[in-house]
C-alpha cells in the first residue's frame, strides 16, 4: 500500500463538470487533464512533508471495458482526508465520522453535527455529471463508477475486460507509444536477423546494432539508449557525449529530461523478414532490436500466448502491475466482490518494478505511454526495471518517499497524472530556469512556491 502524501500540482482552466451549456453531461475529465479550478481543490497534509490536493472532477477511466468503468483513488471526501466512512444510496453520497470537526462544505458537500458524529451528504458525483452511472465506495475510500448499459442492452453479458485496452489518444505534440504495432515488413529478408520460434509459436527475432542512434558508423553517438517503437517511428531517449544524428535520425537535446531525443521512420530493413505484425523494442540493453510476433489466434479464441505477460493498471492502487496469460490463451481475471464483474488479475510486484523506459521512472502509476511496446506486452526475457535513485536536479524524476531533490526548499512534486519530478523553490522571487514558471500550491494558510515547466510536465 502506498502511504506517502505527494504534493499535487494545482491544474486550472476547466469548465464545470456537472453540466455543459447544452444541458448534456460533459466528457469525463481524466487524470492528468486540467480538471479543477484552484478553489475546487481539497488539500490535506503539510507542504513541508508532503501534501495531497484532490480534484472531485478528475477520474481514471477505462473505455475498453463494457460497460465503461471509472475510478477515483482515493475519492473526494468532504475534507480530503481518509477518516470517513462513506456509502452511496439512492443517488446520494453520505460520509460520516465521529467527533465535532465539521468541514465547511465544498464541491457539493453539506455537513452538519448529528449527535456525536459529523454527517456530510451530496448528490452522487459521477464522472460526467450525469445520472447513468452505478457508483460505490470500497473500504479504502476508492470510488468506482460503472456506466449503465442502454435499456436495449440491460441483462446482456458484460465484457470481461480481458483484452488489452486500446492506446490512449493524446495531443501534446510529442510522439508517444500510442499508434499500435509497426507496419508489416515489405523489404527483402536479411540474414542479419536471428530468429527463433518457441513451442508456443511465438517468433522472436534479434538484430545487433539496429534501432538506435548510436554505433561506430552513421548516425554516430554513443552512451545509453532506451527506445520504443510508435507506429511508423522509432523514438529513442538517452545520453551521448557526441551529438547523434544522420542516417535518417533526427535528434534534438532533451532539455527537460537531459541527454538527447531522437526519432526516425521505420524502414523495411528495421523489421524482421517474413511480413506480419511485430512488436519491437530496441536499446543498449538489447545491443540492438528485438521483435516478437505471436502466432495467429487459435480456433479456441485465444487472445494471448500462455505465459505471456502484460503491464497493466494495478488492481488495488493503480500502480504498475502485471497480468499473465493463462493456459486457455486469455488474460487471467478475477471477480470484483463489490460489482460481481470480471477484471484483469493485475498484481503489483513488491519491488516496484516497471517498464524499462525513461518514461516509467517519471510515473509512479500505470501509464500506457511508458510501456516498452505499444501493446504493453512485456518483452520476452525481460522483467522491467527498478528505477535508479534520482540525480535530484530540477525536472529529474524522483521518489516522493525519499528526500531525493537537491537544494533547500526543492520538493518532489506529483501531478494529477501521477508524474513525479523535482521542483525548485521560487519563494520570495527566486528565479526559475528557462522555460519554467513559478507555481503555488496552497493548503489552508500555507503556500508552497515551486518552479515547474509551463506545461506541468518534465517528461512530455
Amino acid at each position: 500500500m502506498r502511504s506517502y502524501l505527494p504534493i499535487l500540482i494545482a491544474l486550472t482552466s476547466c469548465s464545470p463538470i456537472n453540466e455543459s451549456p447544452t444541458g448534456q453531461p460533459n466528457p469525463v475529465c481524466q487524470s492528468g487533464d486540467d480538471c479543477c479550478q484552484p478553489s475546487e481543490l481539497v488539500c490535506t497534509g503539510d507542504p513541508d512533508n508532503g501534501m495531497v490536493c484532490r480534484c472531485f472532477k478528475s477520474w481514471d477511466c477505462d473505455s475498453a471495458l463494457s460497460p465503461e468503468k471509472c475510478k477515483q483513488t482515493p475519492a473526494d471526501t468532504p475534507d480530503g482526508s481518509l477518516s470517513w466512512t462513506c456509502k452511496i444510496e439512492g443517488g446520494v453520497e453520505t460520509c460520516g465520522r465521529g467527533g465535532s470537526e465539521v468541514p465547511p462544505g465544498k464541491n457539493g458537500w453539506t455537513c452538519q453535527q448529528v449527535g456525536g458524529s459529523v454527517i456530510c451528504t451530496r448528490q452522487v458525483n459521477t464522472p460526467d455529471g450525469g445520472g447513468d452511472w452505478d457508483c460505490f465506495y470500497d473500504k479504502e475510500l476508492n470510488k468506482f463508477c460503472t456506466k449503465k448499459a442502454p435499456a436495449a442492452d440491460q441483462g446482456g453479458v458484460t465484457k470481461d475486460g480481458g483484452l488489452p485496452p486500446p492506446p490512449p489518444k493524446k495531443d501534446s505534440g510529442t510522439p508517444k507509444k500510442d499508434s499500435g504495432a509497426p507496419p508489416p515488413d515489405q523489404g527483402t529478408p536479411t540474414s542479419a536477423w536471428k530468429c527463433t520460434t518457441d513451442a508456443s509459436g511465438v517468433t522472436t527475432c534479434k538484430k545487433v546494432g539496429s534501432g538506435m542512434p548510436t554505433g561506430s558508423g552513421p548516425p554516430g553517438g554513443n552512451g545509453e539508449w532506451k527506445c520504443y517503437w510508435s507506429g511508423s517511428k522509432i523514438i529513442c531517449e538517452g545520453s551521448s557525449t557526441t551529438p547523434p544524428g544522420g542516417a535518417g535520425w533526427t535528434c534534438v537535446p532533451n532539455e527537460d529530461v537531459g541527454g538527447w531525443r531522437c526519432e526516425k521512420t521505420v524502414t523495411p530493413g528495421d523489421m524482421p523478414p517474413g511480413g506480419g505484425t511485430w512488436g519491437c523494442t530496441s536499446g543498449t540493453s538489447w545491443n540492438g532490436t528485438v521483435c516478437t510476433q505471436n502466432p495467429p489466434p487459435s480456433s479456441s479464441g485465444q487472445v494471448c500466448v500462455p505465459g505471456q505477460k502484460m503491464w497493466c493498471d494495478g488492481q488495488s492502487y493503480c500502480g504498475w502491475g502485471v497480468v499473465v496469460c493463462g493456459p486457455d490463451g486469455k488474460w487471467k481475471t478475477v471477480v470484483n466482490p463489490n460489482t460481481g464483474q470480471k477484471e484483469l488479475d493485475c498484481w503489483e510486484p513488491a519491488n516496484g518494478v516497471r517498464p524499462n523506459t525513461v518514461c516509467a521512472c517519471f510515473f509512479s502509476y500505470f501509464n500506457k505511454d511508458c510501456c516498452e511496446r505499444p501493446d504493453c506486452l512485456v518483452p520476452p526475457g525481460t522483467n522491467g526495471q527498478v528505477c535508479a535513485p534520482s540525480a535530484g536536479q530540477f525536472c529529474d524524476y524522483c521518489n516522493p518517499l525519499k528526500p531525493e531533490c537537491v537544494g533547500a526548499g526543492n520538493k518532489c512534486l506529483v501531478t494529477s497524472s501521477h508524474e513525479t519530478f523535482c521542483g525548485k523553490d521560487c519563494a520570495g522571487g527566486k528565479p526559475c530556469p528557462g522555460g519554467a514558471i513559478c507555481q503555488k500550491v496552497t493548503q489552508k494558510t500555507t503556500t508552497l512556491w515551486q518552479c515547474m515547466p509551463a506545461d506541468m510536465s518534465c517528461y512530455y
